[in-house]
């Protein structure tokens, strides 16, 4: 065998393997993007989509109090949620996140009265899961 070739083969084989690896890198992307990203961005939509429906069919037959109970519902959903994934949200993140509970725990002391009539349907878990989150939210904690 020619010298030339014998030197060329490692070569060959490392340019080989790392084709190799790179090919099965990007399959595996595309396997967890389609199966398990995928199913969990429909889940999302169709949440949304639902939740929309519900709030467009109350105010379309002048149930406004029924569609701002839903937002409100809601918007205690994602309280809790982003409260619950503040120590793992990156910092710019986390002090947008602080801003707007701030935001929300004052237009909630502004119109205590509003909200309050809306309490009423929500258990009483969620209700104090709500208030902790307005009253030391910890996305504020991390933004310090």
């Amino acid at each position: 065998m020619p010298r030339l070739l014998k030197i060329m083969i490692p070569y060959v084989v490392a340019v080989l393997a790392a084709v190799a690896i790179f090919a099965a890198g990007a399959y595996a992307a595309v396997w967890f993007t389609g199966a398990v990203l995928t199913p969990r961005f429909g889940l999302q939509e169709v949440a949304e989509l639902a939740t929309n429906h519900t709030l467009l069919h109350s105010l379309d037959a002048g149930n406004v109090d029924e569609a701002r109970s839903l937002l409100i519902m809601q918007e205690d959903a994602h309280l809790i949620s982003l409260d619950m994934l503040a120590p793992s949200l990156p910092d710019d993140l986390a002090k947008s996140t602080c801003r707007i509970m701030q935001k929300v725990a004052k237009q909630r002391a502004d119109n205590a009265a509003k909200y309050t009539a809306t309490e009423s349907s929500t258990d009483s878990g969620v209700r104090h899961m709500v208030t902790a989150s307005l009253e030391k939210p910890a996305a504020c904690e991390r933004a310090k």
